[in-house]
């Protein structure tokens, strides 16, 4: 995963609000966290000198991904995002 930065230039080019440009890609990468995370059922409870945690193996199914951020940049860079203001948002 590289990491580069990117003129803010660019970033404003997408719409006329500085806060417009922050936020959208940061609530996309959200979402694309929300979409990553695995539910599952809670575990019991176990007090911590009953388990032995040198014994953890790493989950076989581990697959490094490309950061939420990085995805969401991109995708709002391309112009690959629709989002609408609130007229609550207007007001202020």
């Amino acid at each position: 995963m590289r990491i580069q930065t990117i003129p803010f230039s660019k970033l404003a080019k997408q719409s006329e609000d500085i806060y417009e440009d922050v936020m959208i890609p940061a609530k996309r990468a959200k979402q694309i966290i929300d979409e990553r995370v695995e539910h599952r059922e809670p575990y019991e409870e176990v007090a911590d000198d009953a388990y032995n945690f040198s014994d953890l193996e790493p989950n076989e199914n581990y697959e490094e991904k490309e950061k939420a951020i990085g995805v969401a940049l991109e995708e709002f860079l391309n112009g690959e995002l629709e989002w609408s203001v609130s007229e609550s948002h207007e007001e202020l």
